[in-house]
C-alpha cells in the first residue's frame, strides 16, 4: 500500500514547461570580453569571470563530428533512439543502487541538459532526491517535445563540465588541447568524452575510460586510435587549473581598462594592422635600448582628420 501510494505521488508530480532552446542558449555568457578592432577583427580577449571559463556557444556544426559521436557512444548509446529516458537502462540502475557499491546513474543526455538548464529544482548528479530524480525524467520528456535531438546535443556539449574549471567545449579544447573545437581528432575527441563522466578524474582513470571506449567503437565498426595512443594522450593532458589566454594579445592595457563584464564584445577605433606594428615596432626599440637601461615604452598612433585612436600600445609587460 505504502508503494503504491509513492507510486501515485510521484506520478502526480506536475510537469513543467521546457524552456525554449533559444533562451537558454541566449543566457550563455562567455566568461571572457572581447575588444574588437574597427572592422570587428578581434584584439584581445581579456578574462573577466574567474569561477569557471566558458567561451562563445558553439553551434553543433562547429563542434567536430567525432566527439558528437564518442560522446553519444559513452554516455548515452540510445540517444537517437529513446524518447528522453531509456527506461531499460533505469531499471537495471535501480536494481544496480540496491546490489552495486558503486552503482552507475542512467541518466540519457536529455536528462543531463534537463538538469544543468534547471541545477536548483532537479539537483546535481548523486546529489538528486528521489522526487528530483523522478522530476528530472519528467523534464527530459518535456525537453524531447520541444527540442530537437540535435538542440540537445548542441546544449550539452556547450553546458557540460569538462574538466577543473573548464565549462562547454568550446573552452575544454581550447584549455586542454590549445585547437577549436572543429579541428578535434578522434583521440582527442574520446578524452573529453569521457572527461564527462569524471571531469577532475586521474589520467590513469581517464586513460582506462578511453580504453574502454575505444574498444565500444571498434566492435562497432568505427575509427578508433587504439589504446596505446589513448594512454600517451591521457598523460598529456594539462592539469584541470592550468590558466591559458584563449584568444588574441594584442592590447592589454586598453582591454584591461575598457572590459568590465563577461560576454562583452567591445568595438574600438583601433585598427589591427597599425596595432599590431606599433606593437612590434615598440619591442624592436625597446630591445635596441636594453643596455641604456630603458625598459619602458609607449605608442599611441592617432588619425590626423579624425583624432580616432588607431594604435593603443604600452610597455611594462607583454606589451
Amino acid at each position: 500500500m505504502r508503494f503504491a501510494a509513492m507510486a501515485l505521488f510521484f506520478w502526480g508530480l506536475a510537469a513543467q514547461a521546457a524552456p525554449g532552446f533559444d533562451v537558454v542558449r541566449a543566457q550563455w555568457r562567455s566568461s571572457e570580453g572581447v575588444l574588437l578592432d574597427r572592422a570587428g577583427v578581434p584584439l584581445h580577449v581579456l578574462r573577466i569571470e574567474t569561477k569557471e571559463r566558458r567561451l562563445d556557444w558553439l553551434p553543433l556544426h562547429d563542434i567536430s563530428p567525432v566527439l558528437r559521436e564518442a560522446v553519444i557512444a559513452s554516455e548515452d548509446k540510445q540517444f537517437y533512439a529513446h524518447g528522453g529516458v531509456d527506461w531499460t537502462a533505469l531499471g537495471a540502475a535501480a536494481i544496480k543502487s540496491v546490489t552495486a557499491s558503486r552503482p552507475r546513474g542512467a541518466s540519457t543526455l536529455t536528462m543531463q541538459v534537463a538538469a544543468l538548464i534547471e541545477p536548483e529544482r532537479l539537483g546535481q548528479g548523486g546529489k538528486r532526491s528521489l522526487r528530483q530524480k523522478w522530476e528530472q525524467v519528467l523534464a527530459a520528456r518535456e525537453l524531447e517535445g520541444a527540442w530537437s535531438k540535435d538542440q540537445i546535443l548542441e546544449a550539452y556539449l556547450n553546458l557540460a563540465s569538462f574538466r577543473g574549471e573548464l565549462l562547454g567545449v568550446a573552452a575544454a579544447a581550447q584549455g586542454l588541447f590549445g585547437k577549436t573545437a572543429a579541428t578535434l581528432d578522434r583521440a582527442e575527441s574520446m578524452m573529453l568524452a569521457v572527461l564527462l563522466r569524471g571531469p577532475n578524474a586521474a589520467t590513469d582513470t581517464i586513460a582506462r575510460r578511453a580504453c574502454q571506449l575505444d574498444k565500444t567503437l571498434a566492435a562497432a565498426g568505427r575509427e578508433a586510435p587504439g589504446c596505446l595512443e589513448l594512454q600517451r594522450r591521457a598523460r598529456g593532458l594539462a592539469p584541470p587549473a592550468t590558466l591559458v589566454a584563449m584568444g588574441p594579445q594584442h592590447a592589454p592595457h586598453l582591454a584591461a581598462r575598457l572590459l568590465k563584464e563577461p560576454g562583452a564584445r567591445l568595438t574600438t577605433t583601433l585598427r589591427a594592422d597599425v596595432q599590431m606594428f606599433a606593437r612590434e615596432a615598440l619591442r624592436r626599440r625597446l630591445l635596441e635600448l636594453e643596455g641604456q637601461g630603458v625598459a619602458d615604452g609607449a605608442v599611441l598612433v592617432l588619425e590626423n582628420a579624425s583624432g580616432e585612436v588607431l594604435a593603443y600600445v604600452g610597455s611594462s609587460g607583454d606589451l
